[in-house]
């Protein structure tokens, strides 16, 4: 029985492995925990690199965005028959698919063909297990008749409800490609190359996901998250309220960056684009020109776009914080629909930018707030030193304040009367629920987070926001504590277990992926393709099994050899040590179904005594409310010249009109 009320404490029992595993982490002589290194490397094999495979093949070119001598964007989506790889093909062919889908659910004993259940239930016998290998060093178990059954048993559990079959939902990504032998300038092909090492290893909300990359007959190309929603210029003018959202994203963004070592140094309106016409989450793109850099080195490359280029890059020598330069310039347009730094010419601008000459004189600025001026003042500070840093600048009086803003959905049927509480016990059953599951089946949530859109993520990244309290793109400990504490009376002991039950790099902070893969299935049912996606990266050769050197090639070579063994074994059904896609689909069944409903239960019973007194929390506003207001009409400010040429400019983005 747990404190507080009744049900099922799935939390508690967790604690002392937990313990235990992380008494056992080995830590390096430098500091760096091998778990850590471990992550790095899985953040990266999410992103998968294919070579001499034709990604024609696997996508269809659906329209043609953008297009030039030596490359082009596109949009396009993955061909129904490339869904899963081999392997699904075959399951679809089995189970009486058509055009690439499951028609029927299926019970686990028909499609594995096991042993009847008479056979298994009579079956006495127990042996000892054994493990040989073959000439070719394959290795094969085979394990007593009751041990068999008793994993055979799993089978006749009813499959899980989270599991949809034949709902196809289109997915469209954005393609970008560079032919190689039309590229006389090898400065493009190296940008291509940096974008793809720099998106490989970060995880942020507001940056855009690279999903996969293929090298084919003198082509590079790289699959994007598509983001359809257009860039900045699309939905101007913006209210003070809406720029301060989208403003305190950024910077979110930029100082998560600059904590790994990465200035963009090309932030501007159009390399900032909104995911989707129905989403207000912006994401940055573009990270061609973006560079690593070490503590307090100082960069010399003069790159990136003139208008948002701070002075010390004109110069030749600045280090990450041309990149809060640059945001205090996006912040600028944003409240004024009018550019600080303008000019008749190229020359003319940058004379402006060194002299640090703009002014707030354009009628917008009449209805800003003083900390809104206050902020674009020190961000544009011409001296480096005394500039904010992109922490310093989130945590600014401005970028704090709260703002009411209007409500909107937070459930799948898009309800205005959506409980927030009733969310959040959603949230916390679905992450003690996963931190039961098999290795296995938590890497493959992993995965379907990693190609989840925006608006499949939906609310969750706005629970991830308010989590981190620090702006930082992750979560610490305290701050997972600080936001359950103050809705439930879960002990620290419990929330201790449910933190670590779904930080699974073992680094002692929850990443955006983690969260994502603990929480996804919050949202309800997960369509098999999702699934057979998922076991198509881990299936990393297309064999059509997931075996032990696939997870080490996903995982890496410092992770030891039992480890793998473990993976496999949680899940495989028919003791040949690898996983089958009947196998691995068979990980969702009605057992975690059954855990999901003890734990929202037990997260109702558990509601904090204090929500009756303290009433409404900052969690209600901002989980509840919108970023996005454009009804205000400020056409009537063409007479400034700083407005003309921000009109101009708005003109001719591109991207602007990508849908």
């Amino acid at each position: 029985m747990t404190p507080g009320g009744e049900g099922v404490d799935v939390v508690g029992p967790l604690l002392d492995s937990v313990r235990s595993t992380r008494s056992s982490r080995s830590v390096d002589s430098d500091g760096t925990s091998t778990s850590s290194r471990r992550m790095e490397r899985l953040q990266g094999n999410l992103m998968r690199s294919q070579q001499s495979r034709d990604p024609m093949l696997i996508y269809e070119v659906m329209e043609i965005m953008g297009e030039g001598s030596m490359g082009s964007v596109s949009r396009v989506r993955k061909r129904i028959e490339a869904v899963g790889g081999s392997a699904r093909a075959a399951f679809v062919q089995k189970h009486g698919g058509a055009g690439g889908r499951v028609k029927c659910c299926f019970g686990w004993l028909d499609f594995l063909k096991l042993p009847s259940q008479k056979n298994l239930m009579d079956s006495s016998r127990t042996d000892d297990t054994t493990t040989t290998s073959d000439a070719s060093g394959k290795r094969t178990s085979s394990r007593s008749t009751t041990t068999t059954a008793k994993n055979n048993r799993k089978m006749y559990r009813q499959q899980s409800s989270l599991v949809t079959y034949d709902v196809h939902k289109e997915a469209f990504y954005a393609l970008k490609s560079i032919h190689l032998d039309r590229c006389s300038n090898k400065e493009y092909i190296d940008e291509l190359k940096n974008e793809v090492a720099i998106l490989r290893n970060i995880d942020h909300p507001n940056i855009v996901r690279a999903i996969e990359t293929f090298d084919f007959k003198d082509r590079l190309y790289m699959v994007l998250e598509l983001c359809s929603g257009g860039d900045l210029y699309t939905r101007e003018p913006y209210t003070e309220g809406a720029a301060q959202s989208i403003v305190k994203s950024l910077f979110s963004a930029i100082s998560y960056m600059h904590s790994r070592g990465i200035v963009h140094r090309d932030l501007k309106f159009e390399n900032i684009m909104f995911a989707s016409p129905n989403t207000d989450v912006v994401k940055i793109i573009d990270f061609g020109l973006s560079q690593k850099f070490a503590s307090n080195e100082v960069l010399h490359d003069q790159v990136g776009t003139v208008y948002t280029m701070a002075p010390e890059l004109l110069a030749g020598d600045y280090n990450e914080k041309a990149d809060v330069w640059s945001l205090g310039v996006i912040a600028f347009m944003l409240l004024s629909s009018s550019m600080p730094f303008y000019g008749r010419d190229r020359v003319h601008v940058i004379k402006r930018i060194i002299q640090g000459k703009y002014h707030f004189k354009a009628r917008r600025w009449a209805s800003v707030s003083q900390e809104a001026k206050n902020f674009v003042t020190d961000t544009l500070t011409n001296n480096p030193k005394l500039r904010p840093s992109a922490d310093e600048a989130q945590h600014s009086l401005w970028l704090r304040q709260k703002r009411r803003k209007p409500a909107r959905s937070i459930d799948e049927e898009g309800s205005e009367e959506a409980d927030q509480y009733e969310v959040l016990d959603k949230i916390q059953a679905t992450m003690a629920t996963f931190a039961t599951y098999s290795k296995l089946k938590q890497l493959a949530l992993m995965v379907v987070a990693y190609k989840s859109t925006t608006d499949e993520i939906g609310y969750l990244r706005d629970i991830f926001q308010q989590f981190d309290t620090l702006g930082n793109g992750e979560i610490t400990l305290p701050e997972f504590k600080t936001l359950y504490q103050e809705h439930y009376d879960f002990s620290d002991a419990e929330l201790e277990t449910l933190f670590h039950g779904i930080d699974l790099d073992g680094t002692g902070v929850v990443h955006y992926i983690e969260f994502l893969a603990a929480t996804i299935e919050s949202h309800g049912s997960i369509d098999e393709e999702r699934l057979a996606e998922a076991f198509d990266r881990l299936d990393c050769d297309d064999s059509g099994w997931i075996t032990v050197q696939n997870l080490r090639d996903f995982l890496g070579d410092d992770v030891p050899e039992s480890y793998l063994d473990e993976v496999i074994d949680e899940a495989d059904i028919v003791r040949d040590h690898r996983i089958s896609y009947d196998e691995f689909i068979a990980l969702w069944n009605e057992d975690d179904d059954k855990k999901f409903r003890e734990n929202r239960k037990q997260a109702l019973s558990r509601h904090s005594s204090k929500i009756s007194s303290v009433g409404s929390s900052s969690f209600d506003e901002d989980f509840t409310t919108s970023q996005r207001s454009h009804e205000t009409d400020f056409s009537s400010t063409d007479d400034v010249t700083g407005t003309a040429v921000f009109k101009e400019r708005k003109h001719l983005s591109v991207r602007g009109g990508w849908v």
